[in-house]
Order: C-alpha cells, then structure tokens, then sequence
C-alpha cells in the first residue's frame, strides 16, 4: 500500500472511499499512467490471476476498486475513512 500511496501523491492522482458505508476505495488512474502505476506499485503481484476485478474505463482514465485486491482495513491505515 506504501507504493501505491507513494505513486498516488507523485502523480495527484484522485481517490475515495465510496459506496455503502464506504466499503470499496476507489483509484482514478490516467490512461497515460497505467503502464507505470503497473511497474511501480507491482499490485498484480497481490492479485489472483494477475487481474483486478471492478474497474471501469471513464472517459479518460480507469477506475480501480482497490478492495478487490487488499483487505479494506490494510487500505484503511493507509487511506484512512473520514465519515461525516
């Protein structure tokens, strides 16, 4: 998780804690970035079968669900929820 925080403020990157109460940490990668994010934050040495599954292309980059590949309280030390 310390990679990808790392690569997330190199790049201003957006991301959120979203859906029901908060439960899936969304990332927004540009297009242009996804090779890198890739090679730096090695995530789909985490992943199962080397895929990441709930991500959906927006117009101009993809968002990734996070808690498809880390348990959500490992994001939560990291990224932590602020609920209001």
């Amino acid at each position: 998780m310390k990679d990808i925080k790392n690569f997330i403020e190199t790049h201003g990157l957006e991301y959120d804690w979203q859906g029901h109460k908060w439960s899936k940490f969304m990332l927004w990668i540009p297009f242009h970035l996804l090779p890198d994010f890739l090679n730096e934050t090695k995530i789909l040495n985490h992943t199962e079968y080397c895929t990441i599954g709930n991500c959906g292309i927006c117009e101009y980059s993809v968002a990734i669900d996070l808690t498809e590949v880390f348990e959500e309280e490992d994001i939560e030390e990291v990224f932590p929820r602020i609920m209001d």
